[in-house]
């Protein structure tokens, strides 16, 4: 069965498209059929990367609208083991059918005030969703790192937001943003660190969408 997971944020620059392309490399090494879907077209992160990420059992496409979106997921389906979506900051139709259609929703932040106030923006949706459907939403504490002072603000944060979060963090090494443009995702780089902590952040994914 198609597992459907979906990187929501209303601000753009939060970390979905770096997430969701490691993501997409995580499974695929685990020889899973992967389905990219790239929801954010005005800014093209995924879809450029998947130009030079060659890949058997990877695929990539791109949506600019809900209907669109919800034609690619229903072709999708059964032909591949994952669908990773990254949805468009700003369109509220796409993101409150992504709380629907999706078995894990990732909501990157970062420890900043407008990262914060963006992810509060998005609650009213979930509420919305959650009166018909189970909303597996999972806060995502990204470019992360463990000061006092940050995990201070992360603690009253998810009071003020009120979601559950993964536990593992992702931090702002700058491989991340160097796999990017090298076609490729951590797991495949020479940064042990980097690599050790986004493949436990990828397997309590895994565990999730199980």
């Amino acid at each position: 069965m198609t597992k459907y997971i979906s990187l929501l944020q209303l601000k753009g620059g939060a970390g979905k498209s770096t997430l969701a392309i490691n993501l997409i490399g995580y499974f695929v090494s685990k020889n899973k059929r992967v389905l990219g879907v790239d929801g954010d077209l005005q800014q093209g992160t995924l879809t450029a990367w998947s130009h030079i990420f060659n890949h058997k059992n990877y695929t990539c496409v791109g949506i600019n609208t809900l209907d669109e979106l919800m034609a690619v997921l229903q072709e999708a389906d059964n032909q591949y083991d994952l669908v990773i979506t990254d949805l468009p900051p700003r369109l509220a139709d796409i993101a409150r059918s992504s709380l629907v259609f999706s078995d894990l929703v990732l909501m990157p932040v970062t420890t900043s005030a407008p990262d914060i106030w963006a992810a509060a923006d998005i609650s009213p949706l979930i509420e919305a969703a959650k009166k018909d459907n189970d909303v597996n939403l999972r806060i995502v504490w990204n470019r992360f790192k463990p000061t006092k002072r940050k995990e201070d603000l992360k603690v009253s944060s998810k009071e003020y937001l009120g979601h559950k979060e993964m536990t593992q963090t992702i931090s702002d090494y700058v491989a991340y943003s160097d796999v990017v443009g090298m076609g490729t995702w951590v797991g495949a780089h020479n940064h042990p660190k980097a690599k050790a902590e986004f493949i436990q952040f990828a397997k309590e994914v895994e565990k999730l969408v199980k």
